[in-house]
């Protein structure tokens, strides 16, 4: 039985990746933002934290970087917190078992042959264990 809110999002990466590769996997963090539409033509901003596991986060570390638009799909929680000055927040995080890489920020190749646009993804190794191993060491994107 499934529970709990599974979500997509499509965005643009606002920082760098954060990687850490302690422990018996590679993690690697970032946050997404999104701008959505209103039907009168308002526009709202809103920020998904994103973590990544495993040969993901390598994914990540390697191919993604600010600007760079992304789709991930995963189970979300709401996360509260209180910031530095004392005020209480709250925060969308995704663990993403699914990553699609879109396009790289303009001006930025990175000089991996990827034309601007290609798309590429990833699928965590969490759902099965063979999943991260259907990657060959030389991902050609």
């Amino acid at each position: 039985m499934l529970s709990g809110a599974f979500t997509t999002v499509v965005g643009r990466v606002n920082d760098a990746p954060r990687i850490n590769d302690g422990g018996k996997s590679k993690m690697a963090t970032f946050r997404i933002g999104v701008i959505e539409k209103g039907k009168e033509g308002e526009t709202t901003w809103s920020n998904f934290d994103v973590v990544v596991f495993g040969r993901m986060a390598e994914i990540v570390e390697q191919y993604v970087e600010k600007g760079s638009e992304v789709m991930v799909s995963g189970p979300q929680r709401q996360r509260e917190y209180t910031d530095g000055q004392g005020n209480k927040r709250t925060s969308a995080q995704i663990t993403a078992n699914d990553l699609k890489l879109g396009a790289r920020p303009q001006g930025q190749g990175g000089g991996d042959g990827k034309a601007e646009g290609q798309k590429t993804e990833a699928k965590s190794s969490k759902p099965s264990a063979k999943a991260a191993d259907d990657f060959p060491d030389d991902v050609p994107f």
